[in-house]
């Protein structure tokens, strides 16, 4: 067998794995929405929380728009310049749902904390150290060749010094989900060691916060973190949209919940429920009026 056969099966290979990763991710988000679907009707298309039911819909149906760009660029059959700009897109649609999610997530825990100021200086903070290694490890690298391949679809290689920079974007965003869960750790701690009644155990309660979701979103990201590290040059960034399904899937579900306790229909409402149910009022222009 000759060098470039092998290279064409090597090839074939890694446009499976990336193409089976990138149907996993759609196949989760929706078979969540079919799961979901009735919840969503009920508290978010016939609610009175506009604004907070607006930001799910964005979330939402977002990532699906983003999976109609990322189906074309993994399995349409264009030219170099139709991939050249899908392969643009395709990044920025990333980068939006990310800062989407990211949003998301930071307002939660500000939220939680009954919109502190400290906390919504240290998420700033946060935010802006974390999208400016983001645009560290990105713009400066610019875009690879397209190579074309037997299979339709656009194929990037990816030498290591950029998977290492997307590997540190990628990174900024662990830091911050990491940065999530520990506020929403301790805060639950806080509550139980003051003596904060509540229904539950005390891992009953971090799951009402959505630790379990933000466990869940940091566990994919760190997967796909290493994918940059020890994938080859076709399949470094193959989780990339996977992390970002599973993301939205999520958080999505964290949102729900969050509609559900604000509806007063999970029997027992605590008093740290009540704070988080703040997060549906004030996700809007109220944000920046309170704290302490």
């Amino acid at each position: 067998m000759s060098r470039m056969e092998i290279d064409d099966m090597k090839i074939a290979r890694d446009v499976q794995l990336s193409r089976s990763l990138f149907l996993s991710g759609i196949v989760i988000l929706l078979y969540d929405h079919l799961l979901t679907i009735g919840s969503e009707i009920q508290h978010i298309w016939v609610t009175t929380h506009k604004r907070s039911s607006i930001w799910f819909l964005i979330i939402r149906y977002f990532s699906f728009a983003g999976n109609i760009v990322m189906a074309l660029d993994t399995f349409g059959d264009f030219g170099l310049e139709v991939c050249g700009k899908l392969r643009v897109t395709t990044g920025l649609v990333i980068v939006a749902q990310e800062l989407i999610i990211g949003c998301t997530l930071f307002l939660r825990v500000y939220a939680l904390y009954s919109l502190n100021r400290r906390i919504m200086y240290l998420l700033l903070c946060a935010g802006v150290v974390i999208v400016s290694v983001g645009a560290w490890s990105i713009v400066p690298v610019g875009l690879s060749p397209i190579v074309r391949t037997s299979a339709p679809g656009c194929y990037v290689p990816q030498s290591k010094t950029q998977d290492l920079r997307m590997a540190a974007a990628w990174t900024g965003e662990l830091a911050g989900d990491i940065l999530v869960i520990g506020l929403t750790l301790y805060r639950s701690y806080t509550q139980r060691r003051n003596g904060v009644s509540f229904a539950g155990s005390l891992g009953r309660i971090m799951i009402r916060d959505g630790v379990v979701y933000f466990g869940i979103i940091c566990l994919v990201n760190m997967a796909n973190i290493l994918m940059f590290y020890f994938g080859d040059i076709y399949t470094s960034n193959s989780l990339s949209w996977f992390t970002t399904a599973i993301s939205v899937a999520m958080i999505s579900r964290l949102m729900l919940n969050l509609h559900v306790a604000a509806t007063g229909e999970i029997g027992m409402v605590t008093d740290m429920e009540v704070e988080t149910v703040r997060f549906l009022r004030r996700s809007g222009t109220d944000v920046a009026s309170g704290g302490e």
